[in-house]
């Protein structure tokens, strides 16, 4: 940020946010797809698969056993940190191949990660609170699970990790 006033920085990011939630939108489909990879290589889940802006599971887990549930989850509700990271990265002073690593990096090793979890999370919060499946700890950590997978991370790690990435442009 030495090149650059406070000001300055923050109309950059107004500016990139509109673009970077778009771009991010157009290729929501792929960051789905990623996500439902993850998720059906997870044990809980019969069957996985991708319908819209939706991934669709089947859950090892039914209250009847003549019925299958169909439970839906929408993982870019997790993952809407990844265009705040973006227009954080891209309104950054440095050279762009900083830029790029440090907001690929965070992407794939700290945000998609979160959004998988997310998901995962939203699906079990549905089987333990709507169809009381049973689960092997106290269903509050599920719920503090949840609310820090929804409301905590998506806005926060960005920060996190632009200020991780840039600290050197950061002097007293």
């Amino acid at each position: 940020m030495s090149n650059k006033s406070l000001a300055h920085f923050i109309i950059a990011v107004l500016l990139w946010l509109p673009v970077c939630f778009a771009l991010w939108f157009l290729t929501a489909s792929w960051h789905l797809n990623l996500t439902k990879v993850a998720l059906s290589f997870l044990p809980d889940f019969q069957s996985v698969k991708q319908i819209g802006y939706f991934i669709e599971v089947i859950p090892v887990f039914s209250p009847h056993s003549n019925i299958q549930l169909q439970l839906s989850v929408n993982p870019l509700l997790y993952g809407y940190g990844m265009p705040f990271l973006a227009a954080l990265c891209f309104s950054s002073s440095g050279d762009w191949e900083k830029r790029l690593e440090i907001f690929f990096v965070g992407y794939f090793v700290v945000l998609l990660p979160i959004q998988i979890f997310g998901s995962w999370i939203s699906l079990w919060k549905t089987l333990v609170f709507d169809f009381n499946a049973p689960l092997s700890f106290p269903s509050e950590i599920l719920a503090l699970a949840y609310q820090l997978s929804s409301l905590i991370l998506p806005p926060v790690t960005p920060l996190v990790i632009w200020l991780w990435g840039f600290q050197d442009d950061w002097h007293p």
